[in-house]
């Protein structure tokens, strides 16, 4: 068994250091499934992007990164007055329940060759929830709000595993200037699609949800909701390595 292990580290070293590219940048969309205690809270799927770079060290398979990511469980929206001693103007509220996700990741990308690369993930962080309230243009809701506020918002560390697919599809290369007195350096970018799936575990935050900002007689009810905030989320996207 340990000569196995052994045989099988050689291997995924060699395999590591016939490759050349080590940056990487990805863009994915998410689809997020709540959990547990928050599946409870939250039975509905959310929606978001996520921008990811890391590094590979050369020649092993091993990479180490971040990534920035947003999601959306629901927007409510409403007409009201402008003000009451401005009836005949109405604008949209809207109330936004929102993530925000900053994490560290370390990658294991055991093949680097080829045209299908898995990889396997361990992610740790942290989650922002935040509900906000913005003021826009009844018929013009790709224009800035014309004002915004937080309502509720907490933090929650965050930890899991990912393990996805990447898909060679389009591959170029490109001179680059390698120092004084040195030839150019021909370096090979790859454009590859991203497939995968994460399952993270998130500490108690207290939010908000779809339908939980009421309004009666110009008084605002919160009606938070507090739980542990586990999730699944698939992703798709689209990673360059060079």
């Amino acid at each position: 068994m340990k000569r196995s292990f052994i045989l099988l580290s050689i291997i995924l070293v060699a395999a590591s250091a016939q490759a050349q590219e080590q940056t990487s940048f990805g863009m994915n969309i998410h689809m997020i499934t709540p959990q547990g205690a928050f599946r409870q809270e939250i039975d509905r799927l959310g929606i978001g992007i996520q921008f990811a770079g890391s590094y590979r060290f050369s020649g092993t398979p091993f990479a180490l990164g971040g990534e920035f990511a947003f999601h959306n469980y629901g927007v409510d929206s409403r007409d009201e007055r402008f003000s009451t001693t401005i009836p005949d103007l109405k604008v949209r509220v809207e109330n936004s329940y929102n993530q925000l996700a900053f994490l560290l990741l370390g990658r294991a990308e055991p093949i680097q060759t080829g045209t299908f690369r898995p990889y396997l993930e361990a992610l740790w962080g942290g989650n922002y929830f935040f509900t906000e309230t913005s003021i826009r243009n009844r018929f013009s809701s790709d224009d800035e709000p014309i004002a915004r506020d937080t309502n509720i918002d907490d933090w929650a560390m965050t930890w899991g595993g990912a393990a996805g697919m990447q898909l060679l599809v389009h591959e170029t290369t490109s001179e680059v200037f390698n120092g004084p007195g040195e030839e150019m350096k021909t370096v090979p970018t790859k454009i590859f699609v991203n497939i995968g799936a994460r399952y993270m575990l998130g500490n108690e935050a207290t939010y908000l949800k779809k339908g939980s900002v009421r309004v009666n007689n110009g008084q605002v009810t919160y009606d938070t909701s507090r739980s542990k905030t586990d999730m699944m989320i698939i992703q798709l996207g689209m990673t360059v390595k060079f």
